[in-house]
């Protein structure tokens, strides 16, 4: 699990609205076997994002609406894969 904090401006009814958005990141997990090539005795678990809290610019707790969710989410998927791209640069940048 990785703790993150992203910025985000969403356009609500022709205001922008800058928000603090704290998630948590959970890698994805393949499934257990039975042997190196038996049969899987459980699923793959598949990345997901926690969104634990969104503020507003003055620090208090915002609701948002479904579209507005969904920028924010792929806004912290955005993130995540960022994150991921430059640890791959840094990596093999000698």
């Amino acid at each position: 699990m990785n703790h993150e904090t992203i910025y985000v401006t969403t356009d609500n009814d022709g205001n922008e609205t800058s928000l603090s958005v704290k998630f948590d990141y959970f890698k994805g997990t393949m499934g257990t076997t039975d042997g190196k090539y038996g049969m899987k005795i459980e699923p793959d678990t598949d990345a997901y994002i926690e969104i634990n809290e969104i503020l507003d610019e003055n620090g208090e707790v915002k609701e948002v609406g479904l579209e507005e969710q969904g920028l924010i989410e792929s806004a912290c998927w955005d993130k995540v894969h960022q994150d991921v791209e430059d640890a791959l640069i840094d990596r093999y940048e000698y």
